[in-house]
């Protein structure tokens, strides 16, 4: 039959209806038939379409009763609501204007996430829904087998401005089982994302504090801030862990925290606390700051908090602009070993840099001004030593380029160090020294292309001169270790901080290759070396960089279409033996990836390192099918010939419904906490605010689904 579009307002019908019109949206129906019968009712049949403002009704038969204002509908029936939501059922009356009314059979599909199937189902105001003999899932279901998971209720109320759904003599089950019986229920509905109430439950069990239940609950305190309670209750522990959130008008602000009352130290409570925050403060400055503290040396280890081994808080403030850098920062250190020596609890530093462009001979010049200091608890003399140093300067830069790509850069800093040492007598009490640093560096790039693809050559050599007014003795505090990689071949100083520096003439050489195939395979190789005038006493002996010249610095990576990816890098001595090397490899395809690491640091009585230290780390996960994914974790100490940490992994995602399991050991100590085993599994139902998404629920089941 020929569809005739025929759109009547409901005024046809009565003078009642003509006045709800005019004070409200208008109502349409587009029917294939419509009749008016002998008694006045209204009657459309076929392919029917009712708009009520944003709501949509689609049905199969409609009687209007004008004396009722009632719409009696049968057959197949689709409602969808201004949120998107539908209702399907197989009889409803409902009023003229969708708002309230009684349908039959009905099953509500909330944010395409919840499905709520009912006996009967009252909608009141178009606000709130009464629904009885309900069953409640985001399982798919499209066929006589019970979903994966499902609450039967004799009665369930759906608010729609609180974005809540109550239940009644609520019954959980799974694969048709049940398993728990709740009087009284109440979940947040899909689009509610900050709803009060609990979240996903796990279980924890450790080897220190037994097998426990982890349970948050989540409060909103309005839109801007929020507070969740975990209780992890154990055989060997009560404790009580507090995130607290806010964010405010120019930035946000946290509280992490745990307070236990355990087995392990049962003289005493224990607790840990960490406060977070980022602010932007007046004219571009940026304030932020982590404050945190631990009762004892163990605690983090034992609760698993951190793999940190100093708990360190710090307050800074900084802006940065095109041309200018700002930054004050004040750090407490805590160590969590007894055996630290006389490290410094308290640490500050300052820095201010300007950009200033020149203008008739080019270049830039880089004005900077800085200071650092260090205080220690200690009132004896060296074990409490206190350092302030403060710094400024001047830096030029200017690159030429010449013929043939040639590159010749030109760089000079001139710097004015000061320090102050106190209850240290191998020191004099002030130092001050100038230092005067310049370099002359020539590139030559070199591009070759062939028929697989291009060829990038760069040798490179560099010249530079350092002098000091004055040779003076300062404690080596910030630059205790020096490192020789790519990044600072070509710098005018290794040491990361102005307490050393490199003195006298020395030349760098170096050279860069990379390979760019048109498959997508690249290859990247760098050598460099530094021979100095005269020895070079203050660098550490596995530096690289101790003696008349460093050692070899080879570096190399090879990136791969298919996900492959390696990287390494190493110092050759001039016995061609290999000092502190990295190697790393990544492969990612569709379904598995893995990430090794293999570090090997020499033995340092100048870095604290009194043996050699090799490792292998592995990562790596593997998905099974479309729901299955198993991951692991190891570190291996090759000195110790024995692993340090260990870890698996089991993850299933399925539509509605996910659970993890987990399982980790480690082996070596983390503070004074001893060597342990945990393991963690939770469960998580979709289509909550608390148990994530599910995937879209798009099927052919029913009408227009």
């Amino acid at each position: 039959m020929t569809r005739v579009l025929i759109f009547i307002s409901f005024l046809l019908a009565s003078a009642s209806i003509a006045l709800a019109q005019d004070q409200g949206d208008p109502v349409r129906m587009i029917a294939d038939r419509i009749e008016i019968a002998p008694d006045g009712d209204l009657i459309a049949s076929g392919d029917i379409e009712i708009f009520y403002g944003a709501e949509n009704l689609i049905a199969e038969d409609i009687r209007y009763d004008t004396e009722t204002e009632t719409l009696n509908v049968t057959g197949s029936i689709l409602y969808t609501d201004e949120n998107g939501d539908t209702i399907e059922a197989e009889f409803a009356e409902l009023s003229r204007d969708l708002q309230n009314g009684l349908l039959k059979s009905a099953r509500i599909m909330l944010e395409n996430q919840l499905e709520l199937q009912a006996a009967e189902m009252e909608r009141i105001d178009g606000i709130t829904a009464e629904l009885r003999g309900v069953a409640a899932t985001s399982c798919i279901s499209c066929d006589t087998r019970p979903p994966l998971w499902q609450v039967r209720a004799s009665a369930v109320r759906h608010d729609k401005l609180k974005r809540t759904v109550h239940f009644k003599n609520a019954q959980v089950r799974v694969a048709d089982i049940p398993i728990l019986y709740l009087p009284r229920l109440r979940i947040p509905d899909p689009s509610l994302k900050r709803a009060a109430g609990f979240l996903v439950p796990s279980i924890r069990s450790t080897s220190r504090l037994g097998t426990g239940v982890v349970v948050p609950y989540f409060i909103p305190i309005g839109t801007d801030k929020d507070i969740t309670l975990t209780p992890y209750i154990s055989a060997k522990t009560r404790t009580l862990e507090v995130r607290y959130r806010q964010v405010v008008k120019n930035g946000f602000y946290s509280f992490d925290g745990a307070i236990s009352d355990d087995d392990i130290v049962s003289s005493r409570l224990r607790a840990y606390g960490r406060i977070v925050g980022k602010f932007n403060v007046l004219d571009g400055y940026k304030l932020g700051f982590t404050l945190q503290s631990v009762s004892d040396d163990a605690y983090v280890g034992d609760y698993q908090l951190d793999t940190s081994e100093t708990i360190e808080s710090n307050v800074k403030l900084e802006r940065t602009k095109d041309d200018q850098h700002q930054e004050i920062s004040l750090s407490n250190h805590q160590s969590l070993y007894d055996n630290e020596g006389n490290r410094p609890f308290l640490t500050s530093f300052g820095q201010i840099e300007q950009r200033v462009p020149v203008a008739r001979i080019g270049g830039t010049i880089f004005v900077r001004g800085e200071f650092w200091g260090a205080a220690r608890s200690s009132d004896l003399n060296a074990t409490g030593r206190d350092i302030v140093r403060a710094n400024t300067g001047a830096r030029y830069q200017q690159v030429w380029g010449l013929a043939a790509g040639t590159q010749i850069a030109f760089e000079h800093e001139s710097r004015l160090d000061h320090f102050v040492i106190n209850q240290d007598d191998a020191y004099n009490r002030q130092n001050t020294t100038s230092t005067h640093s310049s370099a002359l560096t020539l590139r030559w790039p070199l591009i070759g292309r062939g028929k697989t693809g291009a060829h990038f050559v760069e040798p490179i050599y560099q010249i530079a001169s350092v002098r000091m007014s004055k040779d003076i003795a300062v404690p080596a505090e910030e630059s205790t270790q020096a490192e020789f990689d790519q990044g600072n071949l070509l710098a005018l100083s290794r040491f990361p901080a102005p307490d050393r520096v490199e003195t006298g003439q020395r030349r760098a050489v170096g050279v860069n290759y990379n390979y760019h195939g048109m498959t997508g395979y690249e290859l990247g190789l760098s050598l460099g070396q530094i021979e100095w005038e005269t020895q070079q006493s203050d660098f550490s002996q596995t530096s690289g960089l101790a003696g008349i010249k460093s050692d070899l610095l080879l570096a190399a990576q090879v990136e791969t279409p298919i996900g492959l990816n390696f990287y390494a890098r190493t110092l050759l001595d001039d016995q061609e033996k290999a000092g502190k090397s990295e190697v790393i490899s990544k492969f990612n395809f569709k379904k598995y990836s893995v990430d090794g690491r293999y570090s090997f640091l020499p033995a340092d009585g100048d870095e604290q390192r009194n043996d050699d230290i090799a490792e292998w780390t592995l990562n790596q996960s593997y998905k099974v099918g479309g729901n299955w994914q198993l991951s692991n974790s190891l570190r291996y100490d090759l000195q110790a010939d024995s692993l340090a940490t260990a870890g698996i992994g089991v993850k299933w995602d399925g539509q509605c419904a996910s659970f993890v399991f987990s399982a980790d050991r480690r082996f070596t100590d983390l503070g004074t906490s001893p060597p342990q085993t945990s393991f963690g599994f939770s469960i998580a139902l979709k289509g909550f605010s608390t148990g994530g998404v599910s995937r879209a629920i798009k099927t052919s089941c029913g009408t227009g689904r």
